[in-house]
């Protein structure tokens, strides 16, 4: 379970490289400040209030192809990556009973602690679509509800444009199981692998998004191993595989020189030797 687990995440890394909670605090009207809170709630709490008439909203912060394939009833789709400084537009009134759910839990408390953060009052975060009892719809079936189907006819079939992405990756569920990255924080790559927040720049937006998605689908935690610089971090690979305990860490990242020597010893895996690695894929281009 262990070798499954490293070699599944290690390509997953690799892929992907190429009560209540608080964190904040908000102004009320009087101009006090208080801590910007949400409650949480479990899926059977959540499908009793989703039984009331009173003005509820249900909102997936899943992405599109997620909800695509299966939502609550009635939900509507703000994507947690697309919730920044402002106020969505599709949540107008501040003090609506908003009830919020993701996958695993994961975006659903992120969402729902952004949103407490610009003045809702009223967030219900209820975790993930992967433990709620209820139905669950599809796009395909809402719209064949809302719309008359038309038959359109096909000329010929074109090749799907998101083929090439699939990772070819099977499904796994590691039960929260944590995947570690040794480094050095003198690399000019830290910063892509610890990310911890959206900030609006492209390219740490991108990595979180990655970080987010490799967490959510496998259900596991990335965490990074620092290291003052690449001497301690040679060192550091060296003791551990010597000891015993080559486990400790899943993946190194850190300068291809200093990096030479320990490969040398034997200490790292081939990559052509990891499964589930498929190099014909277009990121290794």
């Amino acid at each position: 379970m262990r070798k499954h687990f490293c070699f599944l995440l290690l390509a997953a890394a690799a892929i992907l490289l190429a009560g209540c909670s608080s964190s904040g605090q908000v102004m009320d009207g009087d101009g006090m400040i208080r801590q910007a809170a949400y409650s949480q709630i479990t899926p059977e709490e959540a499908m009793e209030m989703m039984a009331k008439d009173d003005g509820h909203v249900v909102v997936d912060v899943r992405r599109q192809d997620e909800y695509d394939a299966g939502h609550i009833p009635g939900a509507i789709l703000i994507p947690n990556e697309s919730i920044g400084g402002d106020p969505p537009e599709e949540l107008p009134d501040r003090d609506q009973v908003i009830l919020i759910y993701c996958r695993t839990g994961n975006r659903s408390k992120q969402a729902a602690q952004k949103l407490a953060e610009m003045g809702y009052t009223n967030i219900y975060e209820f975790g993930g679509i992967n433990t709620w009892p209820g139905e669950l719809v599809t796009e395909e079936e809402t719209a064949q509800t809302q719309t008359p189907t038309v038959e359109i006819p096909v000329e010929a079939e074109t090749e799907d444009p998101n083929a090439r992405l699939d990772s070819g990756l099977p499904e796994a569920d590691f039960e929260g199981r944590v995947f570690t990255v040794i480094g050095s924080t003198d690399s000019s790559a830290y910063k892509y692998i610890v990310v911890e927040d959206l900030t609006g720049e492209g390219v740490n937006d991108a990595a979180f998004a990655r970080n987010t998605t490799v967490e959510e689908r496998f259900n596991t935690k990335i965490a990074f191993f620092p290291n003052a610089d690449y001497s301690t971090c040679s060192r550091t690979i060296t003791n551990s595989v010597t000891a015993g305990d080559g486990g400790a860490f899943d993946l190194v990242q850190y300068h291809v020189v200093e990096n030479s020597g320990v490969a040398m010893k034997g200490y790292y895996l081939n990559w052509y030797d990891v499964p589930f690695v498929n190099f014909d894929k277009p990121w290794w281009s």
